[in-house]
């Protein structure tokens, strides 16, 4: 598959995984749009990257009228949206006993609703639509969905 001139969505895209996922894409000649909470991350993981190679968009993945506005602003940005990887998560760690029902509702929120909310935004905005319809024309978009493992003991 040629990447040379594709557009990734990155959510997570300002460290970790996804900065890795950043970076190895626009080596290979890629534009990203990253998607984190945090603007200053943002802001260097784009400096990193370079400001001709990376946009950057600050939101929770967790705000529905975000998310559903997010892939026509990358369109806007940058012409087009080819990928889609959906890493952004909640990382949880220790006792599942110890968690709260809040918290536990906030790992599902962010880790499987909030991944599958965004790919359907993206395909009801039409931009993957024909790989479902005529896959030997298609534009051969890509989903990536990453996952946090949660490593919980029942009991200690």
């Amino acid at each position: 598959m040629v990447l040379h001139n594709k557009v990734a969505l990155i959510t997570g895209g300002s460290a970790g995984i996804g900065l890795a996922a950043a970076k190895k894409l626009v080596a290979l000649g890629v534009k990203v749009a990253l998607v984190a909470r945090k603007q200053a991350q943002l802001d260097a993981a784009v400096a990193q990257l370079g400001a001709q190679n990376a946009v950057a968009f600050a939101l929770d993945v967790n705000d529905r009228a975000a998310m559903t506005a997010l892939p026509g602003k990358v369109v806007t940005r940058l012409g087009q949206l080819d990928i889609l990887i959906n890493n952004a998560g909640y990382n949880c760690r220790g006792a599942v006993q110890e968690r709260t029902p809040q918290e536990l509702l906030q790992i599902l929120e962010t880790n499987l609703l909030a991944p599958v909310f965004l790919t359907r935004q993206v395909w009801a905005a039409g931009l993957f639509a024909r790989a479902s319809l005529r896959p030997w024309r298609a534009r051969h978009p890509r989903l990536v969905h990453q996952s946090r493992t949660c490593r919980h003991r029942v009991f200690r």
